[in-house]
């Protein structure tokens, strides 16, 4: 899609159900992230002093540094607030963060870390479908594919935009701050 057409769907698309989708979608454009990528990203994943991100196990499992648009500096401050927020109630009530394979088996204390939270917390928690434990995980896909489905239909941009095609509109229009 043109670069003025994605200009107006990013405009266009708002959050949903309480979740910073604005901003991740913004992210998939400013990165050139897949959808899942900024909703992966732990707080120990950002380094917003220097304006990058640490993408861990991206496609063909590779981690990758990017850079962040200035331009989102402020909102990503400010959800990494909310996420403390989160966390700290977490913590209050002994609630971990879901972390990967076996990392809480080596490291106990991990799920427990602040450096392991996740930058865009679900806002409830879930079960754990191996350990059964309740866990905090990260927001699904769901909602972002949501807000941009929205803001398509408000475009008549229905079969054309998808989170994914901020990617590569990303590739087309790097200039875009």
């Amino acid at each position: 899609i043109s670069r003025e057409v994605t200009l107006q769907l990013l405009d266009t698309i708002t959050d949903v159900a309480g979740y910073p989708t604005r901003l991740i979608t913004r992210m998939l454009y400013g990165c050139g992230l897949r959808v899942s990528e900024p909703l992966n990203l732990r707080i120990k994943d950002l380094n917003l002093p220097q304006s990058k991100l640490i993408i861990r196990g991206a496609k063909g499992g590779k981690d990758r540094v990017v850079t962040l648009p200035c331009s989102l500096s402020a909102a990503l401050e400010t959800q990494v607030k909310h996420a403390r927020a989160i966390w700290e109630r977490d913590a209050a009530h002994g609630l971990p963060v879901e972390v990967p394979g076996q990392l809480a088996r080596k490291y106990p204390k991990a799920p427990h870390s602040w450096q392991w939270a996740w930058v865009f917390p679900s806002r409830t928690p879930g079960k754990h479908p191996r350990t059964g434990q309740t866990v905090r995980f990260r927001m699904h896909e769901a909602n972002v594919q949501r807000a941009v489905k929205h803001a398509a239909r408000a475009l008549d941009l229905d079969s054309l935009a998808t989170p994914h095609i901020l990617r590569h509109c990303y590739a087309a229009y790097r200039d875009w701050e």
